[in-house]
């Protein structure tokens, strides 16, 4: 996992599979994220597989982002990432998703 903070955001570049093993790092750089209180952008471009933990602890950083009125933005999410989203519902929540690719910023 890649965290780039700067003045007008904060981005991180999730890793290949957002699982158990991964979402205590995971956690802790959203809930710091959502403390700068500047934009999080979510860069889904490596992520092939995420399990059911890691999309709750992207639902709870996001409840946690839109309490404080932080922008919380999925990007590069992929076909597999979309499919897990959907059945579990996170779909309506991350009504932001941005499939396509973007430059890295």
């Amino acid at each position: 996992m890649d965290v780039k903070k700067n003045k007008t955001n904060t981005s991180i570049t999730l890793p290949q599979v957002v699982d158990a093993y991964q979402v205590g790092a995971l956690k802790d750089a959203l809930a710091e994220a959502v403390g700068r209180t500047k934009p999080i952008k979510l860069k889904f471009k490596k992520v092939e597989r995420i399990d059911t933990l890691g999309c709750q602890v992207l639902l709870a950083a996001h409840q946690s982002a839109v309490k404080q009125d932080v922008e919380f933005e999925l990007v590069d999410v992929s076909e597999a990432c979309e499919k897990v989203f959907k059945r579990l519902g996170a779909d309506k929540v991350f009504a932001n998703v941005d499939a396509g690719s973007e430059e890295d910023s």
